[in-house]
């Protein structure tokens, strides 16, 4: 197991796992629901059986299934990828999200009252590169709606997202805005 994400789901726990094989660039997902005991209260679910999934997953619970999004190493440039796992057991596909020129990289995966929404990067080149955070609403056919919005961050640490009751909050290292500055 090369990643893990673990999710409260009515009744015990939602586990998602990668798996990858000796030698590979990206690992397989999976997702399997323990019962309060951990004791498997379920088959495992093969959410992506192709080994492109790096790392750890994201796993959000939207309505009416699990979202998943992970960033996919596996190609000269790296995307962010999703898949669902509906309520009724039928997987939504694997569906690249973003790509571009120079890769982007999952930084967190959000859902509330306001939608599903996504957070990533775009890797910074060089020492003194600006990084700039992404965050869009993903749509129920796992694309981005409308235009993202984007920020600049400062230093290295890990943005954070959550959902709020009208929309989501990201905690992040941001430049300090000079006296009387509009924000």
């Amino acid at each position: 197991v090369s990643g893990w994400h673990a999710l409260a789901v009515p009744g015990g726990v939602g586990l998602s796992t990668v798996v990858t094989a000796k030698g590979a660039r990206g690992g397989k997902l999976s997702f399997q629901k323990l019962d309060g005991e951990a004791r498997a209260a379920s088959s495992p679910v093969s959410i992506v059986d192709k080994p492109v999934v790096s790392g750890d997953v994201d796993v959000v619970r939207a309505p009416g299934r699990l979202v998943f999004a992970w960033t996919d190493r596996t190609t000269d440039d790296p995307s962010v990828s999703a898949a669902a796992l509906r309520d009724d057991g039928k997987v939504e596909p694997l569906h690249k999200v973003i790509e571009g020129r120079g890769g982007t990289a999952l930084l967190g995966l959000a859902s509330g009252p306001a939608g599903t929404a996504v957070m990533w990067e775009i890797p910074a080149r060089g020492a003194n590169a600006a990084r700039r955070l992404y965050l869009a609403r993903i749509s129920s056919s796992l694309g981005l709606e409308g235009r993202p919005s984007s920020i600049e961050l400062t230093g290295r640490a890990v943005p954070e997202i959550v959902a709020t009751s009208s929309g989501f909050a990201i905690l992040a290292p941001l430049q300090n805005c000079a006296a009387g500055t509009p924000t």
